[in-house]
């Protein structure tokens, strides 16, 4: 839903409650953020008692999604030492002096 010179508006659905977030961001990436967030939160709302505040589902999404960067981030940091490596390696054996 969109009105003229203004931001598209999406909606989360948090226990029920519709929100509504105004991006400017590129849509296709807009999309693939918004659908990860709508993930985390189902999977934080059914973990999470309905008589608990809304923010304990938010908080519980928020851990999850920060988990799941830190392992992403040291998975692309492990991946990039042995490229690094291997690179070496093949730099090394470039270097020798042939027979």
């Amino acid at each position: 839903m969109t009105t003229p010179n203004a931001s598209p508006v999406h909606e989360i659905e948090l226990r029920g409650q519709k929100i509504p977030i105004r991006s400017q961001g590129e849509p296709e990436l807009v999309e693939e953020t918004l659908r990860l967030a709508r993930a985390g939160i189902r999977s934080a709302e059914s973990r999470v008692r309905r008589e608990q505040a809304p923010h304990h589902v938010l908080l519980l999404a928020y851990l999850e999604l920060a988990e799941e960067y830190v392992r992403a981030t040291r998975g692309l940091a492990t991946y990039q030492q042995e490229v690094a490596s291997k690179a070496e390696s093949l730099m090394n054996l470039l270097d020798r002096p042939s027979s």
